[in-house]
């Protein structure tokens, strides 16, 4: 899971990617809708890559949502694990699942939270064969892609 606190420089912001940027520490979906769309609309309308994308919603999380306390976090394995469609399209590509989020999920209506803990405790079995919950959702996943069953 990626995290930027809103600490150190604009160069550093930037560098992080749109994927941060995504999933909002907020209440207010509105504010995530609207940099959303200022990062798509300044790629649209420049036609420029991805990097555009990370510069105009590093550049608007650092005029106003590090200032506002914000903080900001997406873990694009949760997101894949919640969708078979996506673990065969990405396998457990954490960045693959962040970018899928911000061009399709979001629009799509598509959840970010896979319930780890959940998991686990309908497969006690499970619990405590992995040291993180990456390494439980890397695992979930590529059991799923390899195999077509679930873990357990």
């Amino acid at each position: 899971m990626h995290v930027y606190n809103g600490r150190g420089d604009a160069a550093e912001a930037i560098r992080w990617p749109i994927a941060i940027l995504s999933r909002l520490t907020t209440t207010s979906s509105s504010w995530l809708r609207k940099t959303i769309r200022i990062a798509r609309s300044s790629a649209i309308h420049r036609r420029r890559t991805s990097t555009c994308l990370e510069q105009a919603g590093a550049a608007h999380f650092i005029a106003f949502g590090s200032h506002e306390g914000r903080t900001t976090t997406f873990d694009g394995l949760s997101y894949i694990a919640n969708y078979t469609d996506l673990m065969h399209g990405f396998g457990a590509n954490n960045d693959a699942g962040a970018a899928h989020y911000i061009s399709n999920g979001f629009d799509e209506g598509r959840s970010t939270r896979f319930d780890v803990a959940g998991y686990l405790s309908a497969h006690p079995y499970l619990q405590g064969r992995y040291a993180t919950a990456d390494q439980f959702l890397a695992a979930y996943i590529d059991t799923y892609v390899t195999t077509g069953h679930f873990l357990t």
